[in-house]
């Protein structure tokens, strides 16, 4: 009887697996790109760091995930697009996973019996039909399994579905704008993906709620085995009642109404424990906090924790939904609200990648190989050559009086060489020193440690007065004629009355003493 076994490979091994993947371009690289009301945030893996790049959208471009100024929504992903490759590959395709931040993408969790793929997908299909908000035409729809009842043998789906002009929309503008778009989802799924991924101190065995605080409103999100199972959002024109400005007692009040409703619904459909809930927002953190602790004191606040150290709340969304394109599509059963047309569209940048890549890297081989028999080729021969020099001076009465020369003439070459080396890195490992003092002085940073060492990436750790101060220092640092691969971590970075704390790290060119 023919017998099937499942495996899960160990998560270093995955990503050994991934890397090579992706170096082989068998596996496109894929960036995540959070689209807001006011701002554009991209992350992706660049080595052993991250590439991080935010761009403020003017007021006005989109509104609740809608594009209302097309040209200057063009303009804004052309800037982010030169940011991230360089203004003069504008050519070059830009994979990315989207998460839309204000999107109004709505999701709803619904159970099936254990059926066989082809039935599975069938009565999926019909449930979504059912649940609809909208008409089929009218809206793309996406489902993923986000749990198994054990009891009853029955699947736990997650349905999601939005507004198909919108998507269509920002996915024409993505193209044109040289990015191949993976996937699109809601920033609730990008959130739940980043602690199932990089979360510290989850409870598989608990639930736990998520209140965002944005400039859209107020949104809480159902967690269960770290998969969203349901979203409740109110926007500001409801808090605000009709009002100019919301006052702290009708805020508090709503933010106690609206919870009460989410834990109500909580404990009617689900019988495990609150572990607590996550406060995501950089915004009235404390007045929330006081809120809770006075009206919900049996429920705990969390801290999101992370793996990789702490980040701020405005960078979860796309890392969450940059760790989507850690996985293969063949793998990726996630939601996906895209197009057929634009799922296609990213299959053909993968095909072209792959080509492209080997394209250019096979002759670049074949070269690398020729070159290599030519070398050894000319080794073989001038190794001959004087193996046969030797013999025939090893014949003749001078030839221990030569070989003595022969022997005093190499010892001082190599003491002379010693000697070159030495005064060459001293003077100038010196000289980048006083190099990066200057730019440091020059822009009011003092430096607190700096250390140069002879075969390894040279790091340094200061203070600057302002951010600003930072960034024109890492900038002119990154200009300096033998310094590259500059490295600031946004990790690194942190700000007290004192000044701007920072940590970086940078490469530098040694020059060869004349």
């Amino acid at each position: 009887m023919l017998q099937r076994f499942h495996f899960t490979l160990p998560r270093q091994v995955k990503q050994f697996r991934d890397r090579i993947l992706t170096i082989l371009r068998i596996r496109s690289p894929v960036g995540g790109l959070e689209i807001g009301d006011a701002v554009l945030r991209f992350a992706a893996p660049r080595r052993q760091s991250w590439q991080t790049i935010s761009l403020p959208l003017p007021p006005g471009t989109v509104n609740e995930g809608t594009i209302q100024d097309p040209a200057q929504f063009q303009t804004a992903l052309v800037a982010i697009h030169d940011e991230i490759t360089g203004p003069h590959r504008r050519g070059k395709k830009v994979a990315v996973a989207v998460t839309v931040g204000s999107a109004d993408i709505y999701t709803q969790t619904f159970s099936l019996p254990l059926l066989k793929n082809d039935q599975l997908e069938q009565a999926v299909e019909l449930n979504l039909q059912m649940i609809s908000p909208a008409k089929a035409d009218e809206a793309y729809a996406g489902w993923q399994t986000v749990g198994r009842d054990e009891e009853t043998n029955r699947l736990e789906i997650l349905g999601a579905f939005v507004n198909r002009v919108g998507v269509d929309g920002m996915v024409t503008a993505l193209q044109n704008a040289g990015f191949a778009v993976r996937s699109v989802e809601s920033k609730g799924l990008s959130f739940a993906r980043l602690l199932r991924e990089w979360g510290e101190g989850l409870d598989p065995a608990q639930g736990y709620l998520t209140l965002m605080l944005d400039g859209q409103g107020l949104e809480f999100l159902v967690l269960r085995h770290a998969q969203l199972y349901f979203r409740y959002a109110t926007d500001w024109a409801e808090l605000y009642g009709g009002e100019k400005q919301i006052t702290e007692e009708n805020f508090s009040l709503a933010l106690t109404r609206h919870l009460h409703q989410v834990i109500n619904f909580y404990r009617s459909h689900w019988t495990e424990p609150l572990g607590g809930i996550y406060l995501v927002t950089n915004a009235m953190q404390d007045k929330i906090r006081e809120i809770l602790g006075r009206d919900f004191p049996d429920l705990p606040i969390l801290d999101v924790r992370l793996s990789i150290g702490s980040t701020s709340p405005d960078w979860y969304l796309v890392l969450g939904s940059a760790l989507r394109g850690f996985m293969s599509p063949r793998e990726d059963a996630e939601v996906s609200l895209l197009g057929i047309s634009a799922k296609e569209e990213f299959r053909r940048h993968q095909a072209h990648d792959f080509l492209s890549f080997w394209r250019m890297a096979v002759p670049i081989c074949l070269g690398i190989f020729l070159a290599a028999l030519i070398l050894g080729d000319v080794l073989f021969t001038r190794m001959q050559t004087s193996a046969e020099n030797k013999a025939i001076l090893a014949a003749g009465p001078e030839a221990a009086e030569i070989e003595k020369l022969q022997t005093q003439v190499d010892s001082f070459n190599r003491t002379v060489t010693l000697i070159q080396a030495i005064a060459a890195d001293r003077d100038s490992r010196v000289e980048k020193l006083e190099q990066v003092k200057s730019l440091a002085d020059a822009r009011g940073v003092s430096i607190i440690r700096l250390n140069l060492p002879r075969s390894a990436r040279a790091t340094l750790s200061g203070r600057a007065r302002t951010a600003e101060d930072l960034r024109a220092f890492a900038d002119a640092l990154e200009a300096e004629p033998g310094i590259q691969a500059v490295n600031l971590p946004l990790s690194e970075v942190s700000a007290d009355p004192d000044g701007v704390f920072f940590a970086m790290d940078f490469s530098y060119a040694a020059e060869s003493a004349e």
